[in-house]
């Protein structure tokens, strides 16, 4: 042992047993404190200082027990250990690692189950159409057209009937005039809907119809094809809310930014407060939902 407490390879072979003893008795310290600072049994360090170790669990332990040993004797515990490995001491057992095996999927298995009843209800329903279509088809036209030259005729009835003729008339009216609500009506509901009655006027000769609530703001809409159009102003009180008409232009005065949904936006161009305003970045499959004024 050198000055430094080390154990070296020069010095006599000496056991790793005499070797704790000696250090341990070297500092003056009993079998029981070093026990107790071990937190180990006083009878494991005595087998350790006779080299009874066989009488000690397995090599890992002993292992431990001489590291933790020299550690607290302030010496390289190494060489001690290399010692006990040459002497004899068990190898460390190979961890080996748990191998799960892949599960097979068998018949039992819900998933396979539900699979085969799928299955299983398709072919019966294949099944099944496959005879309808072969033999009750064939099944009917041969009791109604027993003799098949026959067939492509209408069927013989054995009784009388009276052929009736239809008169040669339309199946449908003419639709009646439009009748255009009295002023007073019109003034009545205009004013319900919070518009102003002097500018809530459709003039039937330009096709311009016109709708305003207290705002500076303007929209005009003009109509290549038939559209649904919605306008909400700021407060959200409708502006229009109706079936335009291809031909119709829409003016529209209120109070930005107003909320719009068209329902064919192809068919409508936009000019707000003056510009023109593109429609198609809003449109999804020809309805367009926006916001002129934000």
């Amino acid at each position: 042992m050198n000055e430094s407490g080390q154990v070296t390879q020069d010095e006599p072979a000496v056991s790793i047993g005499e070797t704790l003893k000696n250090l341990r008795e070297e500092r003056n310290l009993s079998v029981t404190e070093i026990a107790g600072r071990l937190h180990l049994d006083p009878r494991i360090i005595e087998l350790l200082e006779r080299d009874a170790f066989e009488d000690l669990p397995a090599g890992i332990f002993v292992r431990g027990y001489i590291r933790n040993y020299a550690k607290q004797l302030e010496v390289d515990p190494e060489r001690l250990i290399e010692i006990y490995d040459e002497t004899g001491g068990e190898e460390e057992p190979e961890i080996i690692p748990e191998v799960k095996h892949p599960r097979q999927t068998s018949s039992s298995d819900k998933p396979v189950k539900a699979f085969t009843y799928l299955l299983t209800l398709i072919l019966v329903i294949l099944l099944i159409a496959w005879w309808q279509s072969n033999f009750l088809i064939t099944d009917i036209t041969d009791k109604a057209f027993p003799d098949k030259s026959d067939r492509g005729q209408p069927p013989a009835f054995d009784y009388p009937f009276e052929v009736v003729k239809h008169p040669d008339i339309q199946y449908y009216e003419k639709p009646p005039p439009i009748e255009i609500e009295p002023r007073a009506e019109t003034e009545t509901a205009n004013q319900s809907a919070g518009l102003s009655t002097q500018e809530a006027v459709t003039d039937s000769a330009s096709e311009t119809i016109t709708r305003s609530a207290n705002g500076p703001d303007e929209v005009i809409m003009r109509l290549s094809a038939d559209s649904w159009i919605e306008v909400r102003d700021a407060d959200g009180r409708e502006i229009y809310v109706n079936l335009a008409r291809a031909g119709e232009t829409l003016v529209l005065r209120g109070r930005a930014p107003f909320s719009v949904l068209l329902g064919f936006a192809q068919g409508v161009e936009i000019t707000f407060n003056g510009k023109e305003f593109d429609s198609a970045s809003h449109s999804r499959s020809g309805v367009a939902r926006f916001t002129l004024g934000e």
